[in-house]
């Protein structure tokens, strides 16, 4: 199963999970800020072109089994941001900050 975004996703104390190999394209980017979760896992593909981690305060990736495709990912970018990978691939394309 495939699916798209255009929009501009932000996360802000939540939770978005692409699990069970399916396969979603974060058009217009992702944003993950205040205690959000991000989980891309089992075979799963995400793609972004600019994929943000924190923007201002403690927020989190979790990927295990799953692809992630990003043009450029920001980690801690205004605070505490974490990037957990257990098995998978992370691929960044221009930029990683």
């Amino acid at each position: 199963m495939w699916g798209y975004i255009d929009d501009h996703v932000h996360i802000q104390g939540g939770r978005l999970a692409n699990v069970d190999a399916k396969a979603i394209d974060l058009n217009g980017g992702l944003t993950v800020s205040n205690g959000g979760v991000f989980e891309n896992t089992d075979g799963s593909e995400s793609t972004t072109h600019v994929l943000i981690v924190d923007a201002g305060h403690s927020a989190g990736i979790e990927a295990s089994g799953g692809h992630i495709l990003v043009e450029e990912l920001r980690v801690g970018n205004y605070g505490i941001g974490t990037f957990n990978q257990q098995g998978g691939a992370n691929n960044v394309s221009k930029r990683l900050r």
